[in-house]
């Protein structure tokens, strides 16, 4: 009898332990490379933003270059014909209402079609404005921003913007001589960009360099609005030169803290930077009462127009922590009439900071940890301000 031997064949497949260790290593190396993935992306859109703002600047130096002045907020009828004795030394301006220093520069932006569809004689949302009004710009949207979409409000269906006009430190604007008096309404803001107000290259005097034009805000954000119901002035604005220098000294706490006491009168409303077009610095503006970033909630106990803040909401998601979030404060609408004392802060979805245009044309990247007094110093135009670019 014969017997057969032979080799026994060993299995080419993977054991069970074996398939763990190759697993395990595999979610390592994702582990270490989706940061650096999720980095490069974001450092694309920041680039992205960055060249937004290149474009505007762009745009808003030759507007000058055409018309001899930066391009005003907006210009409201009460103040009569343009660089009247009215409001002296305020340089040329347009017409076009409420429409925003964004849709006068359009010319200069390679929107020069979308510019001549604008009625100027008629406010921007009038029927034969809305067509443009309720049209979304490419360059006014940070890749980063995570609500881009249109969102409803009182008005109709609007795209936000990304980039604020800088309006200064807190004050933003004297108001109507019926509102506050004869005589009152004539002081300026301190930023570069005011309503019935073209500033001239000559009127910087801090330098192009070293004043801010623009900054990043975030879309829909949420606002306490139209603060006045009738009451007086905040009594800090009473006070001497408070209507141009911030009272709250140089604390962003300060700031928060008197957002704290002067929330109860005020209207909750998410439509922060939602209209492109609107001039008012809550719409279209920036103001450096509170440094980038900065989160400011509700104290416990303010009523909320949870309804209005829903509606004009596209996330659907601001309500869920209403003692920390981005909002900002107006104490009145410049179309009212003013005066407007208005905290409409810098923000953005870039980690540690916001992109900001200078008057030089030049972007600058501008961290959190900026001091306030550095960052309103950056937001004046005949401050004096000893700034060098080691201070930020």
């Amino acid at each position: 009898m014969q017997f057969r031997t032979g080799t026994r064949r060993r299995s080419t497949g993977f054991t069970l332990i074996e398939l763990l260790v190759v697993m395990a290593i595999i979610a390592v190396l994702i582990a270490l490379l989706l940061p650096a993935v999720q980095s490069a992306r974001e450092a694309a859109r920041r680039s992205a933003c960055i060249n937004n703002l290149k474009q505007l600047g762009l745009a808003m130096h030759n507007y000058e270059s055409a018309n001899k002045a930066f391009a005003p907020m907006c210009t409201l009828g009460f103040y009569g014909a343009a660089g009247s004795a009215q409001y002296p030394g305020s340089g040329p301006g347009t017409g076009g209402g409420e429409f925003s220093a964004t849709a006068r520069i359009m010319p200069y932006a390679e929107m020069g079609t979308v510019y001549n569809s604008i009625n100027f004689q008629m406010d921007y949302v009038d029927p034969p404005n809305t067509t443009i009004s309720f049209s979304r710009l490419g360059v006014l949207a940070c890749p980063s921003e995570i609500y881009p979409q249109a969102g409803l409000t009182d008005d109709g269906l609007f795209y936000p913007t990304n980039y604020g006009w800088n309006n200064g430190d807190w004050y933003a604007f004297g108001g109507s001589p019926a509102n506050v008096g004869s005589g009152a309404y004539l002081t300026q803001t301190r930023g570069a960009f005011g309503v019935n107000m073209a500033r001239t290259t000559g009127s910087i005097s801090d330098g192009l360099s070293n004043t801010m034009f623009a900054a990043e805000v975030k879309a829909w954000a949420p606002q306490f609005r139209h603060c006045s119901g009738g009451g007086p002035l905040p009594a800090a604005f009473a006070t001497a030169n408070a209507d141009v220098v911030n009272p709250f000294g140089t604390t962003s706490p300060a700031v928060a803290a008197y957002i704290a006491a002067n929330q109860g009168g005020c209207k909750t409303v998410n439509v922060g930077h939602a209209r492109w077009s609107d001039g008012d610095p809550a719409y279209s503006g920036v103001t450096t009462a509170l440094t980038p970033n900065y989160t400011i909630g509700i104290i416990p106990g303010t009523p909320l127009d949870t309804t209005n803040m829903l509606k004009n909401n596209p996330a659907g998601t601001y309500n869920n922590d209403l003692t920390a979030q981005d909002f900002d404060w107006s104490w009145q609408d410049v179309n009212d009439g003013g005066p407007t004392l208005a905290i409409i802060t810098s923000r953005s979805f870039h980690p540690g900071g916001v992109n900001v245009l200078f008057g030089d044309g030049s972007v600058k990247f501008i961290n959190n940890s900026i001091t306030l007094q550095v960052w309103q110093a950056l937001s004046t135009v005949a401050g004096n301000e000893a700034i060098t670019p080691d201070s930020y």
